[in-house]
């Protein structure tokens, strides 16, 4: 399995911000789930994007959504998988998260 550590997140209380995450679900059965989301984080929305153009196969992309809950250090984990398999990760990607008033 691939771990992949990514910037910091860095946001204050009420603020939001979004993760992109190449999705390549369609073509693989492979998708992105939150592993790990400490509760001074909220999850607003998941959205996908299709590639433009749409070609089978092509990857597109998910966007997680949050919004800063409350004063925090923690971190934010996504892994790819197949949901018929929870067991079998592909890849995680981490973010820390520093949450600030």
């Amino acid at each position: 399995m691939k771990e992949i550590k990514m910037p910091d997140i860095n946001i204050k209380v009420g603020q939001t911000t979004e993760v992109e995450l190449k999705s390549i679900a369609a073509s693989t059965g492979y998708s992105w789930v939150l592993v790990h989301k400490p509760d001074c984080l909220w999850l607003d929305d998941i959205n996908y994007i299709y590639p433009e153009p749409p070609i089978p196969g092509k990857a597109g992309k998910v966007v997680f959504v949050f919004t800063g809950a409350a004063k925090c250090q923690d971190y934010v984990q996504f892994a790819q998988v197949r949901h018929w398999d929870l067991e079998d990760m592909v890849q995680k990607i981490t973010y820390a998260l520093i949450i600030t008033e």
